[in-house]
């Protein structure tokens, strides 16, 4: 049962892995040629090849429902390496298994801080993602910054990434509740319909979905407020933030029908 969250996560992140595995590379996929021991050989060698081939070989496994997390301490330590190709393959793995290896990834974190200035908007974007994963509340400051410092960069790739990263924040820290909503407010003006549909979802699902007590949604006033000892419903939390869609509602309309089909579906949520 433990190793059915693995699987689940693994079938997320499904167009990642193969992404990074090219059609001619089926040979990965041979669960006959899977050995833990000659991976790890791989993942210690120094030729950077040998630690490429080996990675590619823990996707294809985990796209195929294969546990891989026995290899997490073989496989964090590399992310220090400066091979863009091997960087790549290590953050989609780390993303699927971070989670459930807090402490070690935790080891890897001045690495994860480091690739968010990297030249690569992969890499960038794969760095903020590992951190997000992590989900650890002593961190969420520093993953806080990160998301912020996203969210304000040149590519768009990054600031979807941002984005989608929002959720995982609020699901470990509901206190950063008001600074996501303005971080989210901001993307859904952004100039890239990619980053405005990412922005959409997040704002539906922090805010619509899963928003926190009437006080803590509406900030100062509804604080005052609370202490009147009128209990809160639905309609007093959830107003409020749609009215917070007044400012962005025209271009939410005119992107609509260039969204992908999840985020056209959240916007037409929140749109109704």
């Amino acid at each position: 049962m433990a190793q059915a969250p693995m699987i689940e996560k693994a079938s997320a992140g499904m167009r990642e892995i193969f992404s990074a595995l090219s059609s001619s590379e089926a040979r990965y996929f041979d669960e006959e040629r899977f050995s833990e021991s000659e991976i790890r050989k791989a993942l210690n060698d120094t030729l950077t090849d040998r630690k490429i081939d080996a990675m590619k070989r823990i996707l294809a496994a985990v796209s195929v429902g294969r546990d891989a997390s026995p290899l997490f301490p073989d496989v964090v330590k590399n992310v220090s390496f400066q091979s863009l190709e091997l960087k790549k393959l290590i953050y989609i793995y780390l993303v699927q298994y971070a989670e459930n290896n807090r402490e070690l990834a935790l080891l890897s974190i001045n690495s994860f801080q480091k690739d968010l200035s990297d030249r690569s908007q992969q890499v960038r974007a794969s760095a903020l993602r590992a951190m997000a994963s992590i989900k650890v509340l002593e961190v969420i400051q520093l993953v806080m910054v990160a998301v912020r410092t996203a969210a304000g960069d040149s590519s768009p790739y990054v600031r979807k990434t941002a984005a989608q990263c929002m959720t995982k924040v609020y699901a470990v820290d509901a206190d950063q509740f008001l600074e996501l909503r303005k971080l989210l407010l901001k993307l859904m003006n952004d100039v890239e319909v990619q980053v405005v549909g990412s922005a959409v979802m997040a704002f539906r699902h922090i805010c619509v979905v899963h928003p926190p007590p009437a006080a803590e949604a509406c900030g100062d006033d509804a604080a005052q407020g609370a202490g009147t000892g009128s209990s809160a419903t639905p309609d007093s939390v959830l107003k409020p933030q749609l009215e917070l869609l007044h400012q962005p509602f025209k271009r939410l309309v005119q992107d609509l029908l260039l969204m992908d089909s999840w985020a056209q579906q959240s916007c037409i949520d929140l749109l109704m």
